[in-house]
């Protein structure tokens, strides 16, 4: 077995080439769009969405570290896979599944419960998500100079998620976990204000809420009515959402 290193943008093509090892002349890899034609028939909607939300994030699970990766750059993006995806004259099964599930998929998951939070919300109610648009990740929300003196001059806040249509906002707050983060505590406080003094509403989420099935549902309700959307407490639905939630809560798991 030999690893190689690839330190440039990765092409976007089924197929690119690498330095071939002693004794061949070339030798070509399949690139991660590829990669995930050839999963999409293997696996079902919401494996498949997971799969993307990973290559299309610049996080990497290290489950048996129980840590992450970080890459200064997705190794890929949904518009990549959608051309890549037109590019089949013939679209088999796989490709069909995987033409249809990039949509619930947002780019740019910058952690493992981004992806879990962002496909909870964004998958068919019929998978177990709330059917909701799919939103933007840690997109740019530019900020006006006097208030950029709250942020200690910063002029730009990235949320979790954001539908700026609706001016609204998620966050997910793992700092709130650990005492010792004291002045990030403070330094996200202070992002909260400055975005609802934008306008934004700002919907908050940490592991407690997470945890707990109910208070879970009621964000995502919350979420849901501010989009216009309903929410469904139904048994059935309820039953879903958990399974989902559990299905999710694997992400590392997904290769």
């Amino acid at each position: 077995m030999v690893t190689h290193q690839y330190t440039a943008m990765l092409p976007g093509g089924f197929l690119f080439n690498v330095k071939p090892p002693v004794g061949l002349d070339s030798l070509q890899v399949v690139g991660p769009a590829g990669y995930l034609a050839l999963r999409a028939r293997e696996v079902d909607e919401v494996h498949l969405a997971v799969l993307i939300s990973n290559l299309c994030g610049d996080y990497f699970c290290l489950p048996h570290k129980d840590a992450c990766a970080y890459f200064k750059q997705p190794l890929c993006s949904t518009q990549t896979i959608a051309q890549l995806a037109r590019s089949f004259s013939a679209k088999p099964l796989g490709i069909k599944r995987l033409i249809t599930t990039m949509c619930y998929v947002a780019n740019n998951a910058h952690s493992p419960m981004e992806t879990v939070v962002q496909l909870a919300l964004s998958l068919p109610k019929k998978l177990g998500g709330c059917g909701l648009p799919t939103p933007e990740l840690n997109a740019t929300i530019e900020v006006e100079p006097k208030l950029s003196y709250l942020l200690g001059g910063s002029k730009a806040i990235k949320p979790d998620g954001l539908w700026a249509n609706h001016h609204l906002v998620y966050e997910y707050d793992s700092n709130q976990e650990h005492d010792e983060n004291k002045n990030q505590i403070r330094k996200d406080r202070q992002r909260r204000d400055v975005m609802e003094r934008l306008g934004y509403t700002v919907v908050t989420m940490d592991s407690t809420i997470c945890k707990d099935e109910v208070r879970r549902n009621l964000i995502f309700e919350r979420i849901a009515n501010i989009l216009g959307y309903s929410f469904d407490w139904s048994g059935q639905a309820q039953i879903r959402r958990r399974n989902l939630w559990a299905r999710l809560m694997l992400t590392g798991m997904c290769w």
